[in-house]
C-alpha cells in the first residue's frame, strides 16, 4: 500500500500540485510511525517520528507548583493576588489621584474657585477661600 501511495504522491508525478511536497513528507513519516518502533515512541512522546524539534520552551517552577494536589491552592492563591491584591494596591495608592489636576488641586476647588482667583485677588479674601476648599474639608472629616 505504501509502495503504491508513494508512487502516486511523489513530487516528480505530481508537478502541477504544490502541496505534493507536503503530502509525500507526511506519507513517508506516516509509513515510518507504523514500521519503526524508535518513531513511534517518538511520535506518542513528542508529536513527531522525527524526536524532539529544535525549538523547545520551558517554565523553571518549582516541583510543589506542579504536583496535582496543590492545583486548586496555587490558582486560588493566583486569583487571589490577581484579582484581589493587586486591585486593592492600586485602589489605595493611586485612587484619591482620580480628583486632582496636573499641579495637584482637587478639581472640583478649580471649577468653584477658579474665577475668584486672580493677580487682583485681596488678601483678606484668601482666608474665606482657603475654609471652602475641598482637601481643607476632607481633611476636617479626616481628623474628626
Amino acid at each position: 500500500m505504501y509502495r503504491r501511495l508513494s508512487l502516486e504522491k511523489h513530487p516528480d508525478k505530481n508537478p502541477d500540485n504544490p502541496l505534493a511536497v507536503q503530502e509525500f513528507i507526511r506519507l513517508t513519516k506516516a509509513y515510518r510511525i507504523l514500521t519503526d518502533e524508535e518513531a513511534r515512541e517518538n511520535f506518542k512522546k513528542y508529536g513527531n517520528p522525527d524526536g524532539p524539534g529544535s525549538y523547545n520552551v520551558g517554565i523553571a517552577l518549582p516541583r510543589m507548583l506542579l504536583q496535582k494536589e496543590n492545583h486548586i491552592p496555587v490558582l486560588l492563591s493566583a486569583f487571589f493576588i490577581l484579582l484581589v491584591l493587586i486591585p486593592g494596591y492600586v485602589y489605595y495608592n493611586y485612587g484619591g489621584t482620580v480628583n486632582l489636576d496636573d499641579n495637584g488641586i482637587h478639581i472640583m476647588n478649580r471649577r468653584v474657585f477658579g474665577h475668584h482667583i486672580n493677580e487682583n485677588i485681596i488678601a483678606k479674601q484668601l482666608p474665606s477661600l482657603v475654609s471652602r476648599c475641598t482637601e481643607l474639608q476632607e481633611l476636617r472629616c479626616e481628623t474628626q
